[in-house]
């Protein structure tokens, strides 16, 4: 009975997942990404950010962002954009171009339902189509399920940096994953 439970709940998440499209962000999707984020700002172990983004903090992203690096969204059957990820230089210094740093986030709304385990696969992969050798994510200490979707998929824990930051006044610990393609 447990082995077709098991199989039964694996069908249907990858049936879940099928139906979601991953594409490159645009300027339509400015105002979905920044409703997404601002779910996370000032309510718990998510972002140090403070300010909430409008559609011209997404516009300003999207403007800058270099040949190697992009930013995707995640949309539903619907069409409804449900996540967004990106990958970006780790540091403009030369030696570091074979590193890069990736971010998912996935709408409240839309958890649990494969979104970011679509995004994080993308990212990966593309990752490594932008040339890059390594990959760090920094995720605040206390943000269980993203540590969990970040070691499914081949992250490992590097170190934790103590007391680094504040998330909703309080001193935060961030964990510093990496993963080499």
């Amino acid at each position: 009975m447990c082995n077709l439970m098991q199989t039964t709940t694996a069908a249907s998440s990858a049936s879940r997942e099928s139906s979601l499209l991953v594409r490159p962000a645009n300027l339509l999707d400015c105002e979905p990404i920044a409703a997404i984020y601002n779910q996370y700002v000032g309510s718990g172990p998510y972002t140090m950010e403070e300010e909430r983004w409008t559609w011209l903090t997404v516009k300003h992203q999207l403007d800058h962002i270099t040949d190697r690096e992009v930013v995707i969204v995640c949309e539903n059957g619907d069409g409804e954009v449900v996540g967004w990820g990106k990958v970006k230089h780790y540091s403009p210094r030369g030696g570091y171009r074979i590193a890069c740093e990736t971010s998912t986030y996935v709408s409240r709304d839309a958890r649990g339902l494969g979104v970011g385990n679509r995004l994080l696969s993308e990212l990966v992969a593309l990752s490594r189509r932008l040339g890059y050798h390594h990959i760090t994510a920094k995720i605040i200490a206390g943000n269980g399920p993203s540590l969990r979707l970040h070691f499914k998929h081949g992250f490992e824990l590097v170190g934790v940096q103590k007391e680094i930051g504040l998330v909703d006044g309080k001193l935060a610990d961030v964990a510093i994953l990496q993963r080499v393609n």
